[in-house]
């Protein structure tokens, strides 16, 4: 094999790969093979396409803008609610696939969609990193000795912040007055996946750190499209 991959001048990984293919495919075994992927998720159905070329073709001097908005009125979007926070733990892992934790894999059994910011990136998430801020200030003279009595001022932080407080960022309405209770009920039933025949399951194994001295292995399944 050595010199038969010397005098083609390739690789011996490329010749036992050719090798296999030949013994598997014959003389068609040197025809180049498509790279493109046997399926794209991001796809886009062909009613919606045939649609935007429908209305693009009835309205030829609209934009873009106006001809979404007669998309969004003949296929609404289906809002899928997510939660955006940053890169550590619990919410994520930097050594794992994706940065994804145990509890990003629980969330998304619920549906909701873990999404962080980049890694010292605190400004993406400012909103929440402002109520960081404003929670240090309030308790700054109110430190507790006991757990029990330092709860109770976080209690009296978090009542006064949706309740009470104005805030700029809803044109001076309180939180609690925006809030809408989801119409979504909490269930503890988990989804079960299936995948299509020709999608080959491999199992991974994460390592997640919980602390300086205990890690656990967080096992969790990847489809991959393989050709038959």
């Amino acid at each position: 094999m050595t010199a038969l991959c010397d005098r083609f001048n390739i690789s011996r990984t490329t010749g036992h790969k050719l090798v296999k293919r030949f013994v598997e495919k014959g003389g068609n075994c040197l025809v180049t093979n498509s790279k493109s992927p046997l399926s794209n998720p991001q796809k886009t159905n062909k009613k919606i396409e045939s649609y935007i070329l429908k209305i693009r073709r009835k309205y030829p001097d609209w934009g873009a803008r106006k001809l979404k908005v007669l998309l969004e009125e003949r296929y609404p979007r289906k809002k899928i609610p997510f939660i955006h926070t940053d890169n550590g733990t619990p919410f994520g892992c930097m050594r794992s696939l994706r940065r994804f934790s145990k509890l990003c894999y629980w969330l998304i059994d619920l549906v909701i969609t873990p999404i962080f910011s980049d890694p010292a990136s605190p400004q993406q998430n400012g909103r929440h990193d402002r109520m960081h801020k404003d929670l240090k200030a309030y308790c700054r003279n109110k430190i507790q000795k006991a757990l029990s009595k330092q709860q109770v001022v976080m209690d009296d932080f978090l009542h006064e912040y949706n309740n009470v407080r104005p805030h700029e960022s809803l044109e001076m309405n309180k939180p609690a007055n925006d809030y809408v209770v989801s119409d979504r009920k909490y269930t503890e039933k988990r989804i079960p996946f299936v995948y299509p025949l020709h999608y080959k399951i491999i199992k991974e194994l994460l390592m997640e750190p919980l602390d300086e001295e205990l890690t656990i292995g967080l096992s969790f399944f990847v489809p991959l499209l393989v050709d038959k």
